[in-house]
């Protein structure tokens, strides 16, 4: 059952205009506007959810997803939990028929080689407790380089879905590669995790908190010896109106 409209605004907080179509057969001029809902860069935004139009690839992916797991009657938490090494997946899953809630990275095709190990380095501790499910857009190259790193280094079972046919096999995960030093416990130390916002230093919990507003972003990273530290900025957010006019009587709906 497809999920509503309302539903997947409240979930991801996006659906982009080819999805609203294929999904729903929906045109913009169609729809039933409420004071919830915004028109900005070919898709429909939740208001209190909307990022000034950023990340859209990336919201369109997990809303990709969630509409296409929807018939699994699965249980969606964005973003997900906030893990002791500071990984912050971008949704918890928890699916009928699966033993343990599912992590979720989206992967868009940005992130280098390096970045994802240091993701895959801060899920160290959580490999009896959760799965890593990975749905990646790109073609064959991008699938291929995203198995390797995680056949290398995954710390939890995991496995990896195209964009182009996401399928969640529920008993198909692999072996975690990272294996802990039988005398120390651990094959290497754990590195800590720091967050900095114009000189200063903030709390993990208020840093989660503030990046899943959408009112900070990471400009920048830093290693030094076992300290990852995160450089966040502020985000303006943005006033967009939507393209129907100052006007229009949707306006004042739309904009709430």
């Amino acid at each position: 059952m497809i999920p509503t409209i309302d539903d997947v605004l409240a979930t991801t907080g996006y659906i982009s205009e080819e999805q609203l179509w294929r999904y729903y057969h929906l045109r913009p001029h169609q729809l039933r506007w409420t004071p919830a809902m915004l028109w900005h860069q070919h898709a429909l935004w939740d208001v209190k959810q909307f990022r000034g139009g950023h990340r859209c690839r990336h919201l369109a992916l997990l809303t990709e997803i969630y509409l296409t797991l929807a018939a699994e009657h699965m249980r969606v938490t964005l973003p997900g939990p906030q893990l002791p090494l500071g990984a912050v997946p971008d949704a918890q899953l928890i699916i009928p028929g699966v033993s343990r809630p599912i992590l979720l990275e989206a992967d868009t095709g940005k992130e280098t080689k390096r970045q994802w190990h240091e993701k895959l380095d801060r899920y160290r501790g959580t490999g009896q407790e959760y799965y890593l499910w990975v749905v990646a857009m790109g073609r064959e190259r991008r699938l291929t380089q995203l198995h390797q790193w995680l056949e290398r280094r995954a710390p939890l079972p995991w496995q990896l879905s195209s964009a182009h046919a996401i399928v969640l096999d529920r008993s198909g995960w692999q072996a975690p590669s990272f294996r802990a030093d039988p005398v120390s416990g651990d094959s290497q130390a754990q590195p800590r995790v720091c967050y900095i916002l114009d000189g200063h230093k903030l709390t993990n919990s208020e840093a989660y908190d503030a990046l899943a507003r959408g009112q900070v972003a990471e400009y920048a990273e830093e290693r030094r010896h076992q300290t990852i530290i995160h450089y966040l900025r502020p985000l303006t957010p943005l006033k967009v109106f939507p393209p129907f006019g100052r006007n229009s009587s949707k306006t004042p709906r739309i904009l709430g």
